[in-house]
């Protein structure tokens, strides 16, 4: 048991590998997305964010925020709580363009992602304020707008 938990240690602070923790998010709003309806005669998009929480095991929670209609610079102001584990390590932040009025032909179409934001890089018990850049897709190389999140991690190990 002991040397288990100096191998541990020795790993959480040479490789930065943790057992996750808990955390607050705010999603507050997005700026500059893309057009997803231009054809339709829909006007602006309708976003969404699902919102992953990823623990160190791999398994990965998700919520959803309201769309908003016709806005490609929406505000949620929706706050999530990932207390169902105590063991999350990542966020990620995917948007859609909701197609609620469109006859179902297809999907809502993605609008972007972020990159995984790691949760030990960020003050514990503290709004962390984040502008996520929004890319096209996991290549991280079109960039398709930003997104504006409040981020509290909590119950945080020990040092």
């Amino acid at each position: 048991m002991f040397k288990s938990t100096l191998a541990t240690l020795a790993l959480t602070m040479i490789f930065g590998i943790s057992n996750g923790l808990k955390a607050e998010v705010h999603i507050k709003s997005a700026k500059d997305l893309h057009d997803a309806d231009p054809y339709w005669g829909q006007g602006e998009s309708d976003p969404y964010v699902y919102v992953y929480g990823v623990t160190n095991g791999g398994h990965q929670d998700e919520y959803r925020t309201d769309y908003v209609n016709n806005d490609n610079s929406p505000e949620w102001h929706t706050t999530i709580h990932f207390n169902e584990r105590s063991d999350y390590i990542k966020l990620k932040f995917k948007l859609y363009d909701s197609d609620y009025n469109i006859p179902k032909i297809s999907s809502d179409d993605q609008l972007g992602e972020t990159k995984y934001i790691y949760l030990n890089d960020l003050d514990c018990d503290e709004w962390n304020y984040k502008s996520l850049t929004i890319y096209k897709d996991d290549d991280y190389k079109d960039i398709q707008g930003t997104l504006s999140v409040d981020i509290k991690p909590y119950e945080c190990p020990q040092n």
